[in-house]
């Protein structure tokens, strides 16, 4: 198995934050949601207990993307 490599630079992108919130509102761990954003999984949890107050910000913007078909969406059902 291929080792994975994490991105090295410190800020994250916009879109890689409305994945995060739309991936843990689907139930993904943080482990997975940082595998599948090739980020360290602390990364993704600071961001997550950090903007819990700004969420709704990014869930709107997240439900653009998503209606727009740019984001891959998995059924859970």
């Amino acid at each position: 198995m291929e080792k994975l490599r994490y991105k090295l630079h410190y800020h994250l992108a916009i879109q890689e934050r409305q994945l995060i919130f739309l991936y843990h509102g689907l139930h993904f761990t943080i482990r997975w949601i940082a595998r599948l954003l090739k980020r360290y999984p602390t990364t993704t949890s600071r961001e997550l207990r950090r903007c819990t107050l700004r969420r709704s910000i990014f869930l709107v913007a997240t439900e653009r993307c998503i209606t727009s078909a740019s984001i891959p969406v998995v059924d859970s059902g």
